[in-house]
């Protein structure tokens, strides 16, 4: 299983997390590779760390919010990256 489908269980599986909705390149896993990010769009119910819920330190962060969806790119110090666009509270 590649890395973007092991933190899209865990994103699930989050208690922090009520719905997770993947899209781009994770829907396709045979045309994944370590170097693909993983695009997801999240339902908070909680204010959340990026490191508890990624799994990892954050080494690079944009963060912007629009209608009141925060709209987040990170690359993770391994150089995991991950878009996240979170609703009902904040990461």
């Amino acid at each position: 299983m590649r890395w973007q489908q092991s933190l899209l269980e865990r994103l699930r599986t989050a208690p922090a997390v009520g719905a997770v909705r993947p899209y781009g390149s994770v829907l396709t896993p045979d045309e994944l590779d370590r170097w693909s990010d993983l695009d997801v769009e999240l339902d908070l119910v909680a204010d959340v760390a990026a490191r508890t819920l990624l799994g990892g330190e954050p080494w690079a962060w944009q963060s912007t919010l629009d209608d009141g969806v925060q709209h987040v790119r990170t690359v993770l110090e391994d150089g995991r990256r991950v878009d996240l666009a979170t609703r009902g509270a904040t990461l």
